[in-house]
């Protein structure tokens, strides 16, 4: 059955006439939806402005700013190199949160790092 004659309204009615409803419903839900994509309130890339930093040759940097998703307008203005993005834990929740990170990462590199002293060749030699 070809595209066009699964979606006709005599094959609907056939259907109706069958009493499938759910097989109705949803080429009747098929037929009336639209397939709008959502609008994106941003410009498009190209036109997006500039990063407003100026780099350690004092040039304007190159790059775009950041844009959040569904925002109408850059974060900061500035690039991610040069602060658009986060500038790290704000609460004191989230100051503990790293620094508990950071305590098992020092943890982890000791570890390794004491682990291939033992199994070092030249010192078994």
């Amino acid at each position: 059955m070809s595209e066009t004659e699964r979606f006709s309204m005599e094959h609907l009615k056939e259907l109706m006439s069958r009493r499938e409803y759910t097989a109705v419903d949803r080429m009747m839900r098929h037929l009336v939806q639209e397939h709008t994509p959502p609008v994106d309130p941003r410009p498009p890339r190209a036109e997006r402005p500039r990063c407003t930093a100026i780099t350690r040759k004092g040039e304007p940097c190159k790059a775009r700013s950041v844009w959040l998703p569904g925002d109408c307008q850059p974060r900061n203005g500035k690039c991610r190199v040069h602060g658009g993005l986060s500038t790290g834990p704000n609460t004191e929740a989230g100051r503990a949160a790293i620094a508990e990170s950071n305590r098992r990462r020092a943890e982890q590199i000791r570890a390794h790092r004491q682990s291939m002293a033992n199994d070092d060749p030249m010192q078994a030699r």
